[in-house]
């Protein structure tokens, strides 16, 4: 039997109509389809399976395998994690509950009115499925992913409440790889002529003597580092 493989990177993509489409004719024309969600937003990766779980019927899911990056590498040899990477939560601190979407319910830990930490559990069958240290603006620091067996699956780390890195963890609980997002602002130049697609600016008129009209701009590009984990001798 032949295979198509289909590569989702953004919980955008999960949901784009297209890719459904796609899935459906290669199933209906006899294929065996593999999705891989291959997400460097690791902490995205369940909603990414609960999102693509929406766009399929249970006959059709049944008959698809799904791939997360944590399943790929769970016997990738990585490196073991530090104390101070292991995170935990003082849960002497004061509780409370309460459920959100998606069937999770989540638990806040908070000291002196802040919050210092939150569980998230699968509100059906209790089963951890994140845990999140917060800063003093009350925006996530750092937080360990969980999958469905309760085993841990990836680190990631905040800055101001916006990713940063992200370790994926494999079957021993050792980081297999780091996704570094180090984005930076680009400038930009357009050189627009009478016949360009692009519209100019209400602001700029060409005359009949201009023959190009340039339009500068700044744009925010985001780049993954991805660093192997591994020791120095297996490196």
């Amino acid at each position: 039997m032949n295979q198509a493989v289909f590569l989702v990177t953004t919980l955008n993509g999960v949901q784009k109509s297209r890719l459904t489409r796609r899935i459906k004719q290669m199933m209906d024309d006899g294929m065996q389809v593999k999705v891989i969600l291959g997400l460097v937003n690791l902490y995205e990766t369940r909603k990414a399976r609960l999102l693509f779980s929406q766009t399929m019927s249970a006959k059709r899911l049944a008959q698809i395998d799904v791939l997360d990056l944590s399943e790929i590498f769970a016997t990738k040899p990585g490196i073991p994690l530090q104390s101070d990477e292991q995170l935990k939560i003082d849960e002497s601190l004061s509780e409370f509950e309460f459920k959100l979407e998606d069937g999770v319910k989540a638990t806040r830990y908070v000291k002196a009115g802040d919050i210092k930490a939150e569980k998230i559990i699968d509100a059906e069958d209790g089963h951890l499925i994140r845990l999140t240290q917060f800063n003093e603006k009350h925006q996530p620091r750092r937080s360990a992913n969980y999958n469905d067996n309760g085993d841990l699956i990836s680190l990631s780390y905040f800055d101001d409440g916006q990713l940063k890195e992200s370790q994926l963890i494999n079957a021993k609980g050792e980081s297999v790889f780091q996704f570094i997002d180090q984005g930076r602002e680009v400038k930009l130049t357009f050189s627009l002529g009478k016949s360009s697609v692009i519209k100019l600016p209400t602001a700029v008129r060409l005359s009949k003597a201009d023959v190009e009209a340039i339009m500068r701009a700044s744009q925010w590009i985001r780049f993954i580092n991805l660093i192997k984990s591994c020791k120095i001798s297996r490196c």
